[in-house]
């Protein structure tokens, strides 16, 4: 499965953020909608051309770290 880089360092940001106590959680909120949308934007871009088991997983881990209300409906 093909991985990037980019979106695993995003990944771990959104951890760090998730986890910081020192953030509102208003603040925790647009953090991580501005990581989430970076990711998604990485992932549907045609030149990249992600394996859909690779964006189910990258989708799943930010569902782990935000809810299930962050999936696309």
């Amino acid at each position: 499965m093909q991985s990037d880089e980019q979106i695993k360092y995003w990944l771990a940001m959104m951890k760090g953020i998730t986890n910081d106590d020192s953030l509102s959680k208003e603040q925790k909120e647009s953090d991580l909608d501005d990581l989430e949308e970076q990711m998604k934007d990485r992932l549907y871009d045609s030149t990249h051309n992600f394996e859909d088991e690779y964006i189910a997983d990258v989708m799943g881990r930010i569902a782990d770290l935000r809810g299930l209300d962050s999936l696309p409906k």
